[in-house]
């Protein structure tokens, strides 16, 4: 027993090692694609974990409901948000922002899914800084809790997608704030093309006033002359 363990514990180590470093080069390579860096972060964790369901989610504007961004498998979710209102192991994640478990039949799995034969479900949040930006969340069906060494690489893993996530999120902040300044600039070229135009209008209203005066004054002088 001795001897299994020390080498379920050298597979982990090694397996995880591995996906750390493949996810970090995929990660690189998508760059800024969120979209794309949650779906593959979900299939590598579900297939290093042998989670029943692996979810990453994420807060929503009301700050009460966790949307789905990625799920593995797709095919499990019967609806794509968790109300923090309810009481499960995600709801205690995001409230103490600590790793939570839950054992209880009646879990998130249940809520999310078309089943409820869910016996293990555990639930990492996120941070970038002291803010929660997502949970990462595996669930179980015949599995009852999790090494050290496991929890751990969780936790590696969960590091690795939170920075991804915050230079996601820099990199699509720095774009809508470059579109802002170019749609700024659109306006302030055109603001000026109607200024010039203006300024044009007036010097050639300017122009026909100035004539308009010398004609009638040199129609006023011709009509004193004849007129004496």
């Amino acid at each position: 027993k001795g001897c299994d363990y020390v080498m379920n514990k050298k597979n982990i180590q090694t397996q995880g090692f591995h996906t750390i470093i493949r996810l970090n080069e995929i990660f690189a390579h998508l760059s800024y694609n969120l979209n794309d860096m949650l779906a593959i972060a979900v299939v590598e964790i579900s297939k290093l974990f042998s989670a029943d369901l692996s979810c990453i989610l994420m807060p929503d504007d009301s700050n009460d409901t966790l949307k789905i961004a990625a799920s593995e498998p797709r095919t499990q979710l019967c609806r794509d948000f968790i109300n923090l209102k309810e009481s499960c192991a995600l709801s205690k994640a995001v409230k103490t922002g600590r790793l939570a478990f839950s054992n209880e039949q009646n879990n998130c799995l249940a809520r999310i899914a078309d089943t409820s034969l869910s016996n293990l479900c555990v639930c990492l949040p996120l941070y970038t800084y002291d803010k929660i930006t997502a949970v990462l969340m595996l669930q179980y069906r015949d599995k009852n809790d999790m090494s050290n060494d496991e929890i751990n690489l969780m936790i590696a893993i969960g590091n690795l997608i939170s920075s991804s996530i915050h230079r996601a999120e820099l990199y699509n902040n720095l774009i809508y704030e470059k579109q802002q300044i170019e749609s700024a600039n659109r306006e302030i070229k055109h603001l000026n093309f109607e200024l010039e135009q203006r300024y044009v209008e007036l010097q050639n209203t300017q122009e026909q006033l100035v004539q308009a005066q010398k004609l009638d004054a040199s129609n006023g002088e011709i009509g004193r002359r004849c007129c004496p």
